[in-house]
């Protein structure tokens, strides 16, 4: 694993965007896209989001102490979302209740669907130096 990175290097824009849009494409429950990503790509933005995550209990132990690199990209979860998505009629629930959410494994017997119509804009799941709402 790569433990030193650059600093001096940049990683090139059309790369980030690579990047966000491979994780824009991820699976997500009920195709509730439940997720955002906020991209740190200067070192101002880095040090602070690596103050607040750093741990009390030894700090210098904690795997990010020890890594400097020129981007971070933090994937977060919106659990709301999820809860929302399964309280909608064509999941047969009106509740928000954790209960209904099904963990499916092995292969899907559905066919496949082109849901691109229906997935949310990169500008509500991006946020580049700080989370915006």
């Amino acid at each position: 694993m790569v433990r030193n990175y650059d600093l001096d290097r940049p990683v090139p824009p059309e790369v980030v965007e690579r990047i966000l849009e491979n994780a824009l494409r991820a699976p997500s429950a009920g195709f509730s896209q439940g997720f955002g990503f906020l991209v740190l790509d200067n070192q101002d933005d880095i040090a602070r989001f690596r103050a607040a995550a750093t741990p009390d209990d030894e700090p210098e132990n904690w795997f990010s102490a020890t890594v400097q690199a020129p981007l971070l990209i933090v994937a977060h979860s919106n659990k709301d979302a999820y809860l929302d998505r399964y309280a909608q009629a064509d999941k047969g629930h009106t509740d928000r209740s954790e209960d209904w959410w099904p963990v499916p494994i092995g292969y899907s017997d559905e066919p496949p669907r082109d849901l691109s119509k229906r997935r949310k804009p990169a500008s509500d799941l991006i946020h580049r130096s700080r989370w915006t709402s």
